[in-house]
């Protein structure tokens, strides 16, 4: 089953933004109290940062934040032009310059 997640702000009577994307319920493992679920991100996009208050996050959010930005990096990076790639890592914070920031 195939179910979005979208958490956002909306500013009433103004606009919204959310980070959306589509996730894939899977079967995660099997115990003696059953089988349990959990969703596998499918939207290969990197998350724009630039809307995240990174001192509130906790570790445990930032460490599932850095995972998926890398992942979306190997999911996405064989499909892409030097000057693609280049963007990508920039963005995603991979190059020396967006290091030093």
């Amino acid at each position: 089953m195939v179910t979005t997640d979208e958490p956002g702000i909306y500013i009433k009577g103004k606009y919204g933004i959310r980070i959306e994307n589509e996730l894939l319920c899977i079967e995660k493992s099997t115990n003696e109290y059953g089988t349990f679920l959990a969703f596998e991100p499918i939207t290969y996009c990197p998350i724009d940062t630039d809307a995240i208050k990174m001192n509130s996050l906790s570790n445990e959010e930032k460490e599932w934040l850095n995972n998926y930005q890398n992942m979306v990096y190997e999911k996405v990076s064989p499909y892409l032009n030097e000057l693609e790639l280049n963007w990508l890592k920039d963005y995603l914070g991979m190059t020396e310059k967006k290091q030093k920031k």
